[in-house]
């Protein structure tokens, strides 16, 4: 089978619209936590590792033309790879899968509040009630106009090795469709 692997929702509405940089190339093989891609925006960065190994089999040309796809369509059409895994169960079997995942996802956030006015109050002027709305709600790309400061804690917290936070989608058992795989 074939995975498709790119930025999930919860990621590109922390984020906002990025742009991909250090992407791979056909033919290449990737080892999991190893470097995939850099997605940057206003010249923060955040490293994003591969969920899996495996050999890179294509790249979606349309993500760094149209980021939109990632927002409007990231499970289908927003897609930044597809990859022919070599060690598929044996690296999917610790991936969130159902209920389990919507419930780490709730954790994650709640996380992520406190990451924020932690992060925020430390690096910023900008007081952490213009993160979050009225009831501690997130806005929508909270990260997209805070420091590269932030953006690095960012990276240290949820996006570096051994991390479960689900930055690539397409093949986490908590997102298994069918689809994905060819």
């Amino acid at each position: 089978g074939v995975a498709r692997v790119g930025l999930d929702d919860l990621l590109y509405h922390l984020t906002g619209d990025v742009t991909f940089g250090r992407l791979k190339n056909v033919g290449d093989t990737i080892e999991k936590e190893e470097l995939l891609a850099e997605i940057s925006k206003e010249g923060k960065q955040l490293k994003i590792l591969s969920p899996i190994s495996g050999e890179i089999i294509a790249i979606n040309p349309m993500v760094n033309e149209n980021p939109d796809l990632m927002g409007d369509d990231p499970y289908r059409k927003g897609w930044v790879y597809k990859i022919k895994p070599s060690r598929w169960i044996a690296e999917t079997n610790s991936f969130y899968l159902a209920e389990e995942a919507t419930h780490w996802t709730e954790k994650e956030l709640e996380r992520f509040k406190d990451f924020l006015a932690s992060s925020v109050e430390r690096y910023t002027a900008q007081p952490s009630n213009l993160i979050l709305q009225d009831g501690g709600e997130l806005i929508d790309q909270p990260l997209s106009g805070l420091p590269t400061e932030v953006w690095q804690d960012f990276q240290r917290s949820y996006l570096g090795t051994k991390s479960k936070y689900p930055h690539f989608h397409g093949l986490e058992r908590q997102g298994y469709d069918p689809d994905f795989m060819e």
